[in-house]
């Protein structure tokens, strides 16, 4: 019940889907949109039969989002170098759904992917660098398309995120917040962080009833096997208010 609620709460009229892609593209810096996906694209490639999306949300914490922590733990742990291998493990996970789920692939000609949100900006530039989807892609998808190296190419935007709580845009951060928590919900399984709500509301709005795969940023962890996946249920008690 309390999913339907999220997907009410968060299903756009095309009206206010045409203006809040607008409005996103109107806040993209020309070298980050070069770097990232575009709200229009992410929302094709997301809408298309053509690709099975795996949502990845890695939350870490404030001081990545304000920078003016240089003690924080996240810097502490993801130097230049090691950023993207601090987190590689979340993308590990995304490719063992792949390769081990039962119910997948509803079509074996899609193409897999995975699409990234995160509060770091570092992190998602990390990644769309090493696998990101091509745009031409999105037109010509195929085989030929998939990142052979990596084998799930990311879709992701690569701007920084708004905070409601530092930054005088408030309604803009709350706005961008929830489109992409709408996007997040567009993907067929996801890998959440657990130490945050935030991708958990995207789980809920989505109605997938599959297992969810929840890590923690302060432990690397695999998902195979059994580990880490949780019932919709269990994440429901642990994120949606309910007691």
């Amino acid at each position: 019940m309390f999913g339907c609620l999220y997907h009410s709460l968060i299903l756009y009229r095309l009206s206010a889907l045409i203006e809040i892609t607008s409005m996103s593209t109107s806040t993209h810096s020309p070298e980050n949109e070069q770097l990232g996906h575009t709200p229009q694209q992410l929302l094709q490639v997301l809408l298309s039969p053509n690709f099975y999306p795996i949502g990845i949300q890695v939350r870490t914490e404030d001081t990545s989002i304000r920078g003016d922590n240089p003690k924080s733990w996240f810097k502490f742990v993801t130097g230049k170098k090691s950023l993207l291998p601090s987190f590689e493990y979340f993308f590990a996970c995304a490719r063992d759904i792949v390769d081990g789920n039962q119910t997948f692939l509803t079509n074996t000609k899609q193409v897999s992917i995975a699409f990234l949100i995160s509060d770091t900006t570092r992190l998602r530039r990390a990644a769309l660098l090493r696998w990101k989807l091509p745009s031409s892609c999105i037109q010509s998808f195929g085989n030929t398309c998939r990142n052979h190296e990596h084998g799930l190419p990311v879709i992701a935007n690569s701007n920084p995120v708004l905070h409601v709580a530092y930054t005088s845009e408030q309604l803009l951060a709350l706005r961008m917040a929830m489109f992409d928590i709408f996007l997040f919900s567009l993907c067929e399984q996801h890998v959440i962080s657990a130490e945050s709500g935030f991708g958990s509301i995207g789980v809920f709005a989505a109605l997938k009833q599959r297992n969810i795969y929840s890590l923690s940023t302060l432990n690397k962890r695999s998902c195979r096997g059994r580990n880490q996946h949780i019932s919709l249920v269990a994440s429901s008690y642990q994120w949606s208010g309910i007691r």
